[in-house]
């Protein structure tokens, strides 16, 4: 396939997608809609790092302030929050009329006054040298994603009266935890049937490493207490890279139910891999008493 016919399934694919990503968001499907934009952000940075990209540089720097756009607009609708300067939805809509033209000339970009824009440079492509820090590819039990700087959500605007939850990783007890190369953890609250409530987060990866691998770091799940499923869980993967297969795997994971979302410092189980998000066999990663040490904040607006 020439690169003329990629680069315009390409565009198509994510015509369709922003296309379904705008009507979620006009029906007030926020989680939809906020997955819908995430996949668009992620397709596009994976495209435009390859080194056979296929599209012209016009076409690329077009498709680069998409990808920023698009990521605006979901963490716009995943912290609840609108201001004066984040991107609309009416924003969204004319940039998938101008998408629809892409392929067959360069349209001027329709969202204009986005900080984010200004001095855009366009990434540079993956090298030979270091393939695992824009590599995109699947796993058999885990879909790669870009972590170079971790894709953590601001803490979330709430209405009165509702529950903020953080969870801080604090340190995981693994075997042979100095081996993992860029661990990371990614977060993600999902319902009983394994649907995601909001974005999955991943932490930045980490390089404290002895017995433990040590993250500290916070993360703010964007779903509020009181909205929060009985049968939810939040659901943390632990992650590395892996430098033979240029890829990125899920070791093991850990689940916090709504009964455990409490203040305190608590040591989960760690679960064996696959990531069983529906929660139907779970099996302990290992006999030993190895555990994910947390630390929970629940806090009242």
């Amino acid at each position: 396939m020439v690169a003329e016919d990629i680069s315009e399934r390409l565009i198509a694919k994510w015509r369709d997608t922003l296309e379904r990503a705008c009507g979620y968001d006009s029906w007030g499907q926020i989680i939809e809609a906020s997955l819908e934009y995430n996949k668009i952000t992620d397709e596009i940075k994976e495209e435009l790092v390859s080194p056979e990209m296929p599209f012209s540089e016009r076409q690329a720097l077009f498709l680069n302030k998409t990808a920023v756009v698009t990521s605006l607009r979901s963490k716009c609708l995943d912290v609840f929050s609108v201001t004066s300067d984040s991107v609309t939805l009416k924003q969204m809509q004319a940039l998938l009329g101008a998408l629809k033209s892409l392929s067959s000339a360069i349209p001027s970009f329709p969202v204009q006054g986005v900080a984010e824009l200004q001095g855009l440079t366009m990434p540079q492509p993956v090298t030979s040298k270091e393939p695992h820090l824009n590599a995109q590819v699947a796993d058999d039990d885990d879909e790669e994603e870009d972590v170079r700087g971790g894709t953590l959500l601001p803490r979330p605007k709430f209405a009165p009266a509702q529950t903020a939850i953080t969870i801080r990783i604090d340190k995981i007890e693994i075997k042979d935890a100095s081996s993992f190369i860029e661990p990371f953890f990614t977060v993600s609250t999902k319902d009983a049937q394994g649907k995601d409530l909001s974005a999955p987060q991943n932490t930045p990866p980490t390089n404290k490493k002895d017995n433990f691998v040590h993250f500290n770091t916070n993360v703010y799940i964007q779903v509020p207490l009181e909205s929060f499923p009985e049968d939810g869980g939040i659901f943390l993967e632990f992650k590395h890279y892996k430098p033979k297969k240029h890829k990125t795997s899920v070791k093991c994971f850990c689940i916090l139910e709504k009964d455990e979302l409490k203040n305190g410092t608590f040591p989960l189980e760690i679960y064996a891999k696959p990531t069983d998000f529906k929660r139907k066999r779970l099996q302990l990663l290992t006999d030993k008493s190895h555990y994910l040490h947390v630390t929970i904040s629940t806090v009242r607006s």
